[in-house]
């Protein structure tokens, strides 16, 4: 199976301490790979490299391409990026702010086509946005906001979507909506790689990324018995991996 992502020993140092330590790293593609671990483990440092945001010594290939090597246009075209409490201009309109997403495929200062508005219009309905879609950022609850910068994510129509915490202020129907979406959008060719701290919906994922200390631990399929051990074990036994209802899940060891 061919490889979206290949990273080739990372390192990260912030503030003088390693974050990452010799990460290797590859990424199947049309897959979900989930990635988790304990507070300051360097997960979104890990993502961010990943997404050629953060400087890191190692190589990142993107389609089996070093991102030095890859012009930026045509690399946001290939991969979306969406972060922890994205900002944007409060005053712009929920949908202005999802045509955003649209910038990698337009002509500097051209006017969005109608092909442009249709694909935005198609992100805000599947995200429940498109009642929104006149209200300024500003104006939005933080579950909404959150919502409208997934579709922006969307509106790009990347081959690669990189996602830290994206259920960060959403309540749980749209948690249980959000799974649901990225499930369709792997179906249809995508690749997800998303930091999760939701370790019960990091399980539904087709691969696990468990990292500790700047390092990955393990690296496997969620339905490995090998990976649910290693889940366990991260968390220092405080959870427990079982099946409830045909489906893994993580829950507190009591």
């Amino acid at each position: 199976m061919p490889y979206a992502l290949q990273v080739a020993n990372l390192h990260v140092m912030l503030g003088g301490q390693a974050v990452l330590q010799g990460i290797d790293l590859q990424v199947r593609a049309a897959r979900w790979t989930s990635i988790i671990g304990p507070n300051g483990a360097g997960k979104s440092t890990l993502l961010k490299a990943m997404a050629g945001l953060q400087p890191a010594q190692g190589q990142v290939q993107l389609f089996g391409q070093a991102f030095e090597a890859m012009a930026p246009r045509a690399r946001a075209q290939l991969l979306a990026w969406l972060g922890q409490s994205e900002r944007a201009m409060d005053d712009l309109t929920a949908f202005d702010t999802v045509m955003l997403g649209r910038m990698p495929h337009q002509n500097w200062l051209a006017t969005p086509s109608a092909k442009d508005t249709a694909i935005v219009a198609d992100a805000m309905r599947s995200t429940h946005t498109w009642d929104l879609r006149e209200r300024s950022l500003a104006e939005l609850s933080g579950g909404e906001r959150q919502r409208v910068m997934l579709a922006r994510v969307l509106a790009v129509q990347a081959s690669v979507v990189l996602m830290d915490e994206p259920l960060a202020n959403l309540d749980p129907p749209h948690q249980t909506q959000w799974l649901l979406d990225m499930r369709a959008l792997v179906r249809s060719g995508v690749t997800l790689v998303s930091v999760l701290h939701e370790v019960a919906v990091a399980l539904q994922a087709d691969d696990l990324v468990i990292v500790h200390g700047g390092r990955i631990v393990h690296a496997g399929a969620c339905d490995d018995p090998a990976t649910r051990a290693a889940v366990e074990a991260v968390f220092e036994h405080r959870i427990v991996v079982r099946q409830v209802d045909g489906m893994w899940t993580a829950v507190p060891r009591l």
